[in-house]
């Protein structure tokens, strides 16, 4: 039990025992210090008590800068050291060769000792001292040194333990010794070592106080100095002394221990690091734990321990029945919306309700969620009486038939865009999946003196009833994952879960069919190359067959009797066990087994890869999923068995445009806390071959197969480049075009010219000047969607314009002969020029913009910035109309001016013949 102090306040589970025992526990702790080995106190200002932090996945134990979680409380990191001795036995100058020596505290008196410390040494054979102890009479009181072998002193005797450490490794040593009897053992990585001879040394001789301790160097303590002809070379770390003979259990401890909470009751390790000097240096971490002494699940377990003690036990909020339940203290109850039960206003109008438990040892356990409000009184009805066949005391296969009829019917006619409906409706098909394996009993014969009699009845449906079961699971599995339930599906969550339980189920019954086969054909009723049950619809085919170990040749799904008799098409996906996977393994197959196989032809999108919110284009699902086993009649089957000669599947690409990175992947199911997911790697499947449009793959496992993809590739090629449209001849031809054109505007315009042709002249210069520009810089701008799609506009609109000006020049030209041939005065050039502007600008605006506004994005074409082909009709249409009015006025214009020659003559010749009489 671990409990913290929280303004003297504890807060304890409902027994008054536990609490009293957690008050207890804190008050021992309100110093800040951590009980260890024989009441040994931890230095407090290197551990502290965490602050819990709630959070919906759990506790989370917040320590501060410079403080970690250890599974215990927050230690410093700084605990977690080692000094980094590096120096040089031939210099005896005190700035190369460093040590440590113990400050701020008086050495006790001792009678019982025990050294623990953790040492690594590099490939060096001179002895170095790790640790000494000196008083002012008597140098070297206590010495350890290692060199070639690991050495002890006690009051001047010294022993050699005949230890040798490994190089360059951390080893971690323990001295124990006590005065009484003058007994000591040494320990290496916590068992203790075998001595040749075992003596005594300094009996009855105490350890006495007041003395110096050194780290990394011998002391000697007549004259006061550091003796420095013996420096250790090499780390040491998280060395501690204890007053007493610790036991080997105890050192065991000690030496596993990766939390530092084992502190020594005469010196830490941390009571060190203030008396270092030389060269030596504190690094940390030590490197002495590596990541496995506590993982972080590990880390995070005993945190929701000591803070369930703190503040109280709570469930973890999670995703069950496609619900979320959020986080809930032990000992209430929570109630949620039901997901799509609301009213007009947005009301929810039914809820689902789950109690959060506390277990013995104070941990939140959810309990079963209840949610028969969220589902319909039809749903309720079915699923109910659905289950009330697994308790009836005989099996009433008429009334599973009814009831499995009544939920195909339901499932045929309803379209669903709830997940808990979809839950449901999966839940009442593993119930009858489930009372049918009710159904499967054998006779077992038992004999006396006198009769003999059956031990059960024959409950093994018949092969015409398992054909029929067989076709109504498979028409409720189809309805259930129709597309017209998509609504519901992109519901579930977690994503993919309960298509994951559908597998499952449809996995349980062609077990279920399997062994009934074998049954048939092991009692003779049928035989085996008559034992096969199988069923096409368009979501889902299941084939189940009965094989016999010698006449087994390879199996094939679907194989040319699927493809005539049920007119199934491999044109989707192919599997294929071979011969020699079964025979080679023909110690474990008995001669009677059977293999179901299934193929899901819509299931990729109902196990999406990932988080389908996430809309990621990574290993996405891009194939059928196919599903196999090997089924013997004693529940055994070869899940877990590695086959000698892999699974064949050829499974063609669901999508093939811009993918990448195929991968052979297996189903993994759901197992406890663990949730499901789809794995790839040699030892379940793997690529064979890899094609623009379908990957072949091979499995040593058998399961549920499919194909993932990423749905892009950074070096893809289309195949089709955009056209090359404008070269440098067009480029100068539109520009000398556009500059003329506008000069000629220009033109015009600087000699302020006011007649109606001149503006028409304006006109008609600026629209070819505009259609070129806008030609020239738009036609090529496919990088960008939206600017292209303005310049497509742009583009149509002055290409309409300067044809429509085109017409106004005609116009123009035929009402100034059409009223010189027709009028005795000289030609006007009065009229309204707003009928040109409307013909000119007006007129293609408005049939471009309906023209936009009908098709959308239909109107653009995919590779330039230009009318889609198929609509180019729309472009030179309005161009030939116009183009066909020329000639019309071209005949009038040519009727019409020698008759205005013609009257001018006459009007010339009359004057003429006036004057003269």
């Amino acid at each position: 039990m671990v409990c913290v102090t929280t303004n003297w306040r504890c807060e304890y589970p409902v027994h008054f025992i536990l609490g009293v025992l957690c008050l207890v526990y804190r008050l021992s702790y309100a110093t800040g210090k951590v009980e260890t080995l024989h009441g040994a106190d931890c230095i407090g200002r290197y551990y502290t008590w965490p602050t819990c932090q709630d959070n919906p996945d759990g506790y989370g134990c917040l320590c501060g800068p410079g403080f970690y979680w250890n599974t215990r409380l927050c230690i410093s990191t700084s605990v977690n050291s080692r000094f980094e001795l590096n120096g040089d036995h031939n210099d005896r100058h005190t700035l190369k060769n460093g040590y440590a020596k113990l400050v701020g505290k008086t050495f006790p008196d001792l009678i019982h000792l025990t050294i623990t410390m953790w040492v690594r040494v590099p490939n060096s054979t001179t002895d170095g001292t790790l640790l000494s102890y000196s008083t002012r009479n008597y140098s070297n009181l206590i010495q350890i040194t290692a060199g070639r072998t690991v050495k002890f002193s006690l009051h001047g005797e010294t022993r050699d333990t005949g230890l040798m450490l490994q190089h360059g490794f951390w080893v971690h040593l323990a001295f124990t010794w006590s005065a009484i009897d003058g007994s000591w053992f040494v320990y290496e990585n916590g068992a203790k070592i075998s001595l040749p001879y075992m003596d005594t040394v300094g009996k009855r001789k105490p350890i006495l106080r007041g003395g110096d301790m050194i780290l990394g160097q011998s002391y000697l303590g007549q004259n006061g100095h550091v003796q420095y002809d013996s420096p250790f070379i090499g780390d040491l770390s998280h060395v501690n002394i204890w007053k007493q003979v610790l036991s080997e259990d105890e050192i065991r401890k000690v030496y596993s221990d990766c939390t530092f909470t084992h502190c020594g009751t005469a010196v830490q390790w941390t009571e060190f690091r203030f008396g270092t000097h030389g060269n030596i240096h504190l690094r940390w971490p030590s490197e002495i734990v590596d990541q496995t002494c506590f993982t972080d699940v590990w880390a995070a377990e005993t945190c929701d321990d000591h803070c369930s003690y703190v503040i109280g036990a709570q469930c973890n909020e999670e995703i069950v029945e496609n619900i979320r339940w959020s986080r809930t203290p032990a000992g209430h109850n929570v109630s949620v919306p039901c997901p799509g039960r609301v009213d007009d206003s947005g009301n929810a109008t039914a809820f689902a309700y789950r109690y959060c438990n506390i277990t013995n040892d104070n941990k939140g356990v959810w309990g079963e969620p209840q949610i028969d409000e969220c589902l319909s009184q039809k749903q309720l009805s079915l699923k109910t009486e659905i289950a009330e066949l697994l308790g009836l005391p005989s099996f009433d296969e008429d009334r599973m038939f009814h009831l499995g009829n009544a939920l195909l019917n339901h499932t045929t006619y309803t379209s669903y865009t709830n997940p808990i409906d979809i839950a449901a409706e999966i839940d009442s098909l593993n119930l009858l999946i489930k009372a049918q394996g009710i159904n499967l009993r054998d006779v077992v014969w038992k004999s006396d003196m006198l009769h003999s009699f059956a031990r059960t009845l024959e409950l093994y449906p018949s092969f015409e009833k398992t054909i029929e079961f067989t076709k109504l699971i498979c028409g409720i599995v189809n309805d259930l994952v129709a597309t017209k339930n998509d609504a519901g599906w992109r519901g579930v969550q977690p994503p993919g879960a309960e298509g994951e339980v559908l597998i499952a189920s449809v996995e349980k019954f062609t077990s279920l069919v399997a062994k009934t086969l074998i049954y048939h054909v092991k009692h003779k009723h049928i035989g085996s190359e008559e034992a096969t049950v199988s069923a096409l619809y368009e979501n889902i085919a299941v084939k189940v067959r009965v094989f016999l170990r010698d006449r087994f040749m390879g199996f094939a799904f679907p194989d040319h009797t699927d493809t005539f008799a049920l007119e199934m098409s491999d044109d989707i996906g192919t599997l294929a066990l071979t011969k020699e996977a079964i025979t080679e393994l023909n110690e474990t197959i008995p001669n009677l087994f059977a293999i179901a196989s299934v193929r899901f032809s819509n299931m990729a999108r109902l196990l999406p890869n990932h988080n389908i919110t996430i809309k990621s284009k990574r290993d996405n699902v891009n194939s059928v999923v196919y599903s196999l086993n090997v089924y013997f009649e004693n529940d055994r089957n070869l899940s877990s068995t590695n086959l000698s000669s892999p699974v064949k599947l050829y499974l063609p690409y669901t999508d093939d445009f811009n993918i990448s990175n195929p991968d052979c992947v297996m189903l993994r199911h759901r197992e406890g806390t663990r949730q499901w997911r789809w794995s790839s790697g040699r030892g379940d499947c793997f690529v064979i071959r890899n094609d623009s449009s379908y990957a072949t793959c091979g499995c040593y496992r058998l399961g549920t197969y499919a194909v993932t993809t990423d749905m892009f590739n950074v070096d893809w090629d289309r195949g089709e480049h955009p056209p090359h449209l404008m070269t440098t001849p067009s480029y100068v031809g539109c520009a000398m075009s556009t500059v003329l054109c506008l000069g000629s505007a220009v033109m015009l315009i600087y000699l302020r010219t006011s007649s109606p042709s001149a503006a028409i002249h304006k006109n008609f210069g600026f629209s070819i000047s505009l259609c070129q520009l806008i030609f020239m810089v738009g036609v090529t701008q496919t990088s960008n969607k939206t600017v292209c799609h303005v310049f497509a506009v742009l583009f149509h609109y002055f290409f309409l314009t300067t044809f429509s000006w085109m017409m106004n020049e005609a116009f123009n030209l035929y009402i100034k002969i059409t009223y010189a041939a027709h009028s005795h005065g000289p030609v006007s050039e009065s009229g309204s020029i707003w009928r040109y502007y409307i013909l000119g600008w007006v007129v293609p605006g408005a049939l471009v913009g309906a023209l936009v506004g009908s098709h959308g994005d239909s109107y653009y074409a995919a590779d330039m910035c230009w009318i889609r082909w198929d609509l180019v009709w729309f472009f030179i249409g309005p161009v030939i109309a116009i183009q066909a009015e020329m000639p019309a006025i071209r005949n009038v214009l040519k009727s019409l001016w020698p008759k205005r020659l013609r009257r001018k003559m006459c009007c010339s010749w009359g004057k003429r013949d006036v004057a003269f009489s």
